[in-house]
């Protein structure tokens, strides 16, 4: 479920998972300047995919220029999580 990249904007974004991330006790984290997103590999999947959606949404509303929306933790976490929801349990024809 998690790409490794993807084009937002016309922009390329790189989406990795990796052993640690440098913010203290974070499980993912999006790098506006390198259009990166960077996922804690070592949580249990299903955080892997919502976490990963709370980094898109804050992806998503920088790119938009809601700067300060997208510093809303409660917000962004909780609409990640709607996201993640719906992509995880989409049923298709």
């Amino acid at each position: 479920m998690i790409p490794k990249k993807f084009i937002l904007f016309a922009e390329n974004h790189k989406v990795k998972k990796v052993k640690r991330i440098d913010r203290h006790s974070s499980e993912g984290e999006w790098n506006p300047f390198k259009n990166e997103i960077k996922i804690l590999s070592t949580i249990p999947k299903e955080r892997q995919g919502q976490r990963y959606c709370h980094e898109l949404v804050h992806c998503i509303l920088d790119h938009l220029g809601y700067d300060e929306l997208s510093r809303d933790e409660i917000f962004v976490d909780q609409f990640g999580k709607c996201l993640h929801q719906i992509l995880t349990t989409s049923q298709y024809d």
